[in-house]
């Protein structure tokens, strides 16, 4: 197959899929494969070509993006000498989830099969592909990503280029992720205590949004606090945590609730009042990056 569209997409699950649609909505021509051959049809009924084989999808475009489970798969589907030689002169956008360590593996092997790559996380889920707000982070060459950027920008209103160090999508994308699932999680761990104690889900849900603008208050303190090194415990003192979290502790277990992600935080909390106690609870951050800056 002769390079005939704009863009092929590798790996055709509820993402893929999504980030296919984003391209032909924008006006890209897509040729797509899928080792399940029958998870395209709704991006050929959209107007995707679909190719015979992974080699043929590769040549068909000289921007390859794919959306796989992980980098192991990636790279075993690419690794074969016919794709690998199809390779040469394409830019491979990979989307899957992993390490900073693997985003500089893969932009290794895509060298050695002369190809250009850009490492990309997506921050989202397949329903928000192409909106406004959509966050995807890139990273690697500038040149690169600039030649290709009028494909990108229909995936997600915020694409946000890092720059050339290959590690630095994978980086934000496991420090977001965390902050991101800490946060629901808690939420679901607050809900279950509360529906447990005769308040359900439904009632805690507006309650917790609003104060949802208290934690972008604290974030942005505990910023400015690590940025200056003014741990003062001018608001509250770490000390001042710690018996207060384990009677929520104690509360939680009375309610039979599974709190381990309280008990966690409540270790953290001893911890920090224990090495920093008349500090601001933002002297976490020097307990967990050992420094004392």
């Amino acid at each position: 197959m002769e390079v005939s569209t704009d863009v092929t997409m590798v790996g055709l699950g509820p993402m893929g899929t999504a980030l296919g649609k984003a391209f032909i909505g924008a006006g890209s021509t897509v040729t797509v494969w899928n080792r399940n051959r029958g998870r395209a049809r709704p991006l050929q009924d959209a107007g995707a070509i679909l190719a015979e084989s992974l080699a043929s999808a590769v040549s068909a475009s000289p921007l390859i993006v794919t959306c796989l489970h992980d980098y192991a798969i990636t790279r075993r589907l690419l690794d074969s000498p016919e794709v690998s030689t199809a390779l040469a002169g394409r830019v491979v956008v990979n989307t899957a989830s992993g390490t900073p360590t693997e985003a500089e593996d893969m932009l290794a092997f895509a060298t050695r099969s002369r190809a250009g790559y850009l490492d990309a996380k997506l921050m989202t889920y397949p329903l928000n592909i192409g909106a406004p707000e959509t966050v995807i982070f890139f990273a690697g060459d500038p040149d690169l990503y600039f030649a290709h950027r009028r494909e990108l920008q229909a995936l997600a209103g915020k694409g946000t280029f890092l720059g050339a160090d290959i590690t630095s999508a994978a980086t934000f994308y496991q420090g977001i992720w965390l902050y991101y699932y800490c946060a629901v999680f808690g939420f679901i761990e607050s809900a279950a205590f509360l529906q447990n104690s005769g308040i359900p889900i439904e009632s805690f849900l507006p309650h917790a949004q609003r104060f949802t603008a208290d934690v972008l208050w604290h974030i942005a303190d505990v910023t400015e606090r690590v940025s200056t090194g003014n741990f003062s415990g001018d608001q509250a003192e770490s000390t001042t945590y710690v018996d207060s979290m384990a009677a929520m502790r104690d509360t939680f277990v009375r309610a039979d609730i599974d709190s381990r992600m309280l008990a966690a935080v409540c270790t953290l909390v001893k911890e920090t009042s224990d090495k920093y106690g008349a500090e601001d609870i933002a002297a976490m951050f020097k307990l967990q990056t050992g420094t004392d800056t």
